[in-house]
């Protein structure tokens, strides 16, 4: 989110990807780790899809 901010752009679901994947604690993390999915990962593939 505070990506979007940053360029002055409408927030997209990647933002809210990488923004999800970013907290460490709670169903989330917890989701991802169960999913098998490294957050870091999720972040990464998150900020690389391109902006509309």
């Amino acid at each position: 989110m505070a990506l979007a901010k940053s360029e002055r752009r409408p927030i997209v679901g990647a933002d809210l990807v990488a923004a999800v994947a970013t907290i460490t604690h709670g169903t989330a993390a917890r989701a991802l780790e169960s999913l098998g999915l490294v957050r870091s990962d999720v972040v990464d593939a998150a900020r690389a899809e391109p902006a509309p």
